[in-house]
């Protein structure tokens, strides 16, 4: 009985750490998405950043329909 019980204790240990390393890996894998997406968020295609499209001014009605027929 101790034998055995020492062999699910030793593979309890390994199955925790394994999921400790997959846990630390999919976190770091979230924040570099995250990271990633702020990053995609903060520019505009033509390289121009997100704050200075603001400030050229409301989009046209055609050009707002784009968007809206990009995001369908």
């Amino acid at each position: 009985m101790t034998a055995e019980r020492e062999s699910f204790e030793e593979r309890a240990g390994r199955l925790k750490d394994q999921l400790e390393a997959e846990s630390a890996a999919r976190a770091f894998a979230e924040g570099a998405l995250q990271s990633a997406r702020q990053d995609r968020g903060g520019r505009r295609p033509g390289g121009e950043p997100a704050a200075a499209a603001k400030d050229a001014g409301p989009p046209s009605q055609d050009e707002a329909r784009d968007k809206v027929a990009k995001l369908r």
